[in-house]
């Protein structure tokens, strides 16, 4: 399943606070991660957290599970959480464990999340292993 719309899935006026993974992720780092992303959504007044996935490597169960995570944080703090830039390989993964409903992400929006949202609060960004 795919979030479509011009915005990955926010109107174009809508408010978002900007979350970015990058590299691989490590079991080890997820509770560090969903951390800083609490923090940060806490802090934004906006109804909605983009994470962009453009630039996650090699993504595996542990990704999965990273995603999983915070969407769950994203929820039980009232926010929605949108993701973008998800490559094929992730998106075949999140289908293939069933949680493509749960972790719904975006093939492609280069610019169009950033392009008419504005942001809340900052982007945050959590580097993986390479």
């Amino acid at each position: 399943m795919t979030t479509d719309g011009p915005h990955g899935g926010l109107p174009p006026d809508h408010d978002a606070t900007i979350l970015a993974l990058e590299g691989a992720i490590d079991r080890a780092d997820i509770a560090a991660f969903c951390e800083r992303a609490r923090r940060l959504i806490e802090r934004s007044d906006a109804d909605a957290v983009v994470c962009d996935l453009g630039r996650v490597a090699h993504p595996d169960a542990v990704t999965v599970e990273a995603l999983a995570r915070l969407q769950l944080e994203a929820r039980r703090l009232g926010r929605r959480l949108v993701f973008r830039d998800a490559r094929g390989e992730l998106r075949e993964l999140v289908a293939f464990v069933g949680l493509d409903r749960a972790l719904p992400c975006d093939r492609s929006s280069k610019g169009r999340a950033s392009a008419g949202a504005r942001t809340a609060g900052r982007a945050v960004r959590c580097r993986g292993r390479s």
